[in-house]
This record gives structure tokens, C-alpha cells and sequence, in this order.
């Protein structure tokens, strides 16, 4: 989570030379994930397996844990 509240961060993001150009986009991508940045409930702010109450963008949400070790085993 970031130290600076949400307003504080998206001024960051508005200092940004790409904000100039692809606010749009910015904005449309700002808009699907502060919640997810500032979440203080799970599985939020746990990085993880879904099966452990945690969330990943490395991972689709369909692994497991046990999938990641038998892929571990394997290689």
C-alpha cells in the first residue's frame, strides 16, 4: 500500500509526462484498481493464492498453491 493517501497519489500520476498525453487511459486504469491498492481487507492485502485468502496478478486465479509446487517439482 502506498504511504500517500489516494488524492496524494493521483496528483503523482497527473505530474506524470504520459498524463498529458493518455489521461484517458490513466484514468480508466486509476478507475479499476485504487481500490485494490488502498484495500486494507482481504484478499486484498495479502499477495498470494487465492486458496490462501490472498490476491496476484502473477497467477490466474484459478491456482493453487498445490499447483505452484507440483509446477516447482516438476522444473
Amino acid at each position: 500500500m502506498p504511504e500517500l493517501p489516494p488524492e496524494e497519489f493521483r496528483s503523482v500520476l497527473e505530474k506524470a509526462e504520459c498524463f498529458k498525453t493518455h489521461k484517458d487511459v490513466i484514468d480508466h486504469i486509476w478507475t479499476n484498481i485504487e481500490k485494490e491498492i488502498y484495500a486494507e481487507e482481504d484478499p486484498f492485502r495479502i499477495i498470494g493464492f487465492r486458496d490462501d485468502n490472498a490476491t496476484s496478478s502473477y497467477y490466474s486465479a484459478n491456482i493453487t498453491s498445490a499447483d505452484a509446487k507440483l509446477v516447482d517439482e516438476f522444473c
